[in-house]
């Protein structure tokens, strides 16, 4: 006799065999009391009794196939799962962190325009009160008007007058206040002069300068 079962595999198993020839006592007693003798075995007659043992237990052996398909799907089902919820947990993952960098690039793009205004604001105050210290044109007295010309200006040639003491730093103060450019970084050239700079010649007058009465300066920016 044997004992048999269906792995999860489906593939059947063979758990124990008990020998032929010997009784459950495992004496193998005849009725006589001599040993019993063995019954040998060929291949006609185990291909026979696997066949009747299959179809004695034909019904246990399907409920066993039937188990371990079931088994099979299960794991099937549960490997899906956790594929699955792995799958998930990485998008999720990738997700928040475009999320996060999304919300980390719109941030410094606010911080850079609200840093953008606040120095916008700064500046026009500044040329604000830059052009009330200058205050209005002087009426009367010794005279020079100056006239700027800027490159790729497309607005009105900028003209003023000022008085014949006042220093050329005034003038770079017209040019900064009113038409915003970086007197730090400006060349006022009269016309057949030399360059003149805010830090080499911003303390001498428009006299010492020697401009005369009308002054047409050509106006250099440095990068």
């Amino acid at each position: 006799a044997a004992i048999m079962r269906v792995d999860e595999r489906g593939q059947l198993v063979l758990l124990a065999q008990l020998p032929l020839g010997r009784s459950r006592g495992g004496k193998g007693k005849s009725k006589g009391g001599a040993a019993a003798a063995s019954v040998k075995v060929t291949p006609s007659r185990l291909s026979s009794w696997m066949s009747s043992t299959l179809t004695r237990y034909s019904t246990e052996l399907a409920a066993d196939f039937r188990r371990a398909d079931d088994r099979k799907i299960v794991r099937e089902i549960e490997n899906e799962f956790k594929s699955g919820l792995n799958e998930d947990r990485d998008r999720e993952k990738k997700e928040a962190a475009a999320k996060k960098a999304k919300a980390e690039a719109e941030l410094k793009e606010r911080e850079a325009e609200a840093e953008a205004a606040a120095f916008a604001a700064a500046e026009k105050a500044r040329r604000t009160a830059l052009r009330e210290e200058l205050g209005a044109e002087p009426a009367e007295g010794s005279l020079v008007s100056v006239a700027l010309r800027i490159p790729k200006s497309k607005g009105p040639r900028l003209q003023r007058k000022f008085l014949a003491s006042d220093p050329l730093s005034h003038v770079f103060e017209w040019a900064d206040a009113d038409a915003e450019l970086d007197p730090t970084k400006l060349t006022l050239t009269p016309a057949g002069g030399a360059g003149l700079s805010l830090e080499k010649d911003g303390a001498r007058t428009l006299a010492e300068l020697d401009l005369g009465k009308m002054a047409l300066l050509q106006v250099g920016v440095s990068a």
